[in-house]
């Protein structure tokens, strides 16, 4: 009830967001949104806006009006839809709907979509993604993500010692570019869904593509990155960061849908293992 009364008010006030539209546009359906939001597609004469509606109650981490600010800079760049409402104390953001034109996204293309989000201004606290491995280490609970952990648990010891200690500059980060939070539209690749944008290790958000690309593409990803062959040492943490990934992705699944966790935790053996 409260979600819809608060997606009639969007709607009502259409004429503060979709200027040129004779009639007040309508509520087409409900998208596929995540853990934390809704997300539902408004529909009008000739255009197609998504409206994300943070669940109840917000997360004590959210830092909705922080998000705007990132994904607004990153839509001045033409990187990112722009937000055309928000009320973050709501957990209201409303963005044009981006049609996906398809086709395979080359390593190329994704790293040059990295590299440009990676010179935006960070703000935001440092996400520490080693603070976050070692934290899951030292979790209480059972289930086959907690053994597979404990199973691990000296190199992932290590693993996260290595990464709370790296020298690696933050930059600005999206820290959730995976292929549903991307779009190709006539401008280019988009970023969508900044929600945990902040300044973090860039090398994290290579991790974070990666996961989705093959062994082949995933090495042509860091090379076109950097523009060159990487260093052992940079080769090193990439590794270490794409399995941080691993760790940080499959205790995500363990939390807040384990019935999905299955992929998860192949990956994570996977990374762990070889």
């Amino acid at each position: 009830q409260r979600d819809r009364e608060l997606i009639d008010q969007v709607l009502d006030d259409f004429r503060r967001w979709a200027p040129g539209e004779a009639q007040r546009p309508v509520f087409a359906g409900e998208l596929r949104g995540g853990h934390s939001h809704r997300t539902v597609l408004l529909r009008g004469e000739r255009r197609r806006w998504v409206l994300r509606v943070a669940r109840q109650p917000l997360p004590r981490d959210a830092c909705h009006d922080r998000e705007r600010q990132i994904q607004q800079t990153a839509a001045a760049a033409g990187l990112a839809p722009p937000v055309l409402l928000a009320d973050p104390g709501q957990g209201l953001l409303l963005c044009p709907f981006v049609d996906d034109r398809g086709g395979r996204e080359s390593p190329a293309e994704l790293a040059a979509l990295l590299r440009q989000i990676h010179a935006l201004p960070a703000r935001g606290p440092r996400l520490s993604i080693g603070s976050r491995v070692l934290d899951l280490v030292a979790a209480p609970g059972d289930g086959e993500f907690r053994l597979l952990l404990k199973r691990h648990r000296s190199q992932l010891l290590t693993l996260g010692d290595e990464l709370e200690h790296s020298s690696h500059s933050p930059t600005l980060c999206h820290n959730d570019l995976l292929r549903a939070n991307r779009r190709r539209s006539p401008q280019g690749l988009l970023a969508l869904d900044w929600e945990y944008a902040c300044s973090g290790d860039p090398y994290f958000d290579l991790a974070v593509v990666a996961s989705e690309l093959d062994v082949t593409d995933a090495a042509e990803l860091l090379a076109r990155y950097l523009d060159r062959t990487p260093s052992p040492r940079e080769w090193q943490h990439w590794q270490n960061c794409r399995r941080a990934y691993a760790v940080i992705a499959a205790g995500w699944y363990a939390e807040h849908e384990p019935g999905e966790l299955a992929d998860a935790l192949d990956a994570l053996r996977h990374m762990l293992e070889n």
